[in-house]
């Protein structure tokens, strides 16, 4: 599978640059898929409490 690429289980490509590569997989991302999130799993769950607390209120 050279020049594939494996996403979530899906095989996509081939790709002949890393742009195309980078758009091929920006295409398949989910509707609504936000920025990604540097941290840890804890780190992720109090950030997302804390963006529904300031939602709600």
């Amino acid at each position: 599978m050279e020049g594939r690429l494996q996403l979530r289980g899906e095989t996509i490509g081939p790709a002949a640059t890393a742009q195309e590569a980078i758009a091929m997989v920006v295409q398949h991302l989910p509707a609504g898929c936000g920025p990604a999130f540097v941290g840890t799993p804890e780190e992720l769950a109090a950030h997302e409490a804390a963006t529904q607390q300031s939602s709600a209120g």
